[in-house]
């Protein structure tokens, strides 16, 4: 706060190190996104099941891209009215893909448990359950945050200075085992 003109000229004077913390939070993305669809097409084993997310990574990784274009250049930032009219769909779009995919694992863990608990019985289909548990745990608070930091960022509130470092953090943070499981 002290720095003269505030912190929004504090992130113009230190432009290399933002547009190098951009591109490194976006690398990440794309992989822990294609680290998802991969996991979701394990689970389901079918390509039909995975064509449309395919789809949305395919347009998430061009958004990004233009995010990233669009928001390196000398002129713009992230908060200019460029950076959000390409950062805004890019980020919901990529959160969106990750809540879709997880929800299609988590639904696919859910049949399987189902599936097992009538032809096995009960006790080998809590496994499935503790697991499908396990994976909302971990993606809530990415789902959470993201989706508070894109109502912040659109609306463009000092909320969003708190919430995007958070964001990148529970993104890339691991998964802890579920206290039950064992």
């Amino acid at each position: 706060r002290n720095y003269p003109g505030g912190p929004s000229a504090w992130v113009l004077a230190n432009y290399p190190q933002f547009v190098a913390g951009n591109v490194s939070f976006i690398v990440a993305n794309f992989l822990a996104d294609g680290l998802l669809l991969w996991r979701t097409y394990m689970v389901w084993t079918s390509p039909w099941i995975v064509a449309f997310p395919s789809f949305v990574y395919l347009g998430s990784t061009a958004m990004s891209i233009l995010s990233v274009f669009q928001t390196s250049r000398p002129d713009a930032s992230l908060w200019s009215t460029t950076g959000v009219i390409f950062s805004v769909p890019y980020f919901s779009i990529s959160i969106g893909l990750n809540i879709l995919l997880t929800l299609l694992i988590v639904v696919r863990l859910l049949w399987m448990s189902y599936s097992a608990k009538h032809s096995i019985g009960s006790d080998h289909s809590k496994t499935y359950v503790s697991i499908a548990a396990m994976l909302l745990e971990s993606a809530a608070p990415y789902a959470v945050t993201g989706v508070i930091f894109i109502i912040t960022y659109a609306r463009n509130s000092d909320v969003q200075h708190l919430v995007l470092p958070i964001l990148g953090q529970v993104m890339v943070s691991p998964a802890r085992a579920h206290p039950t499981a064992q």
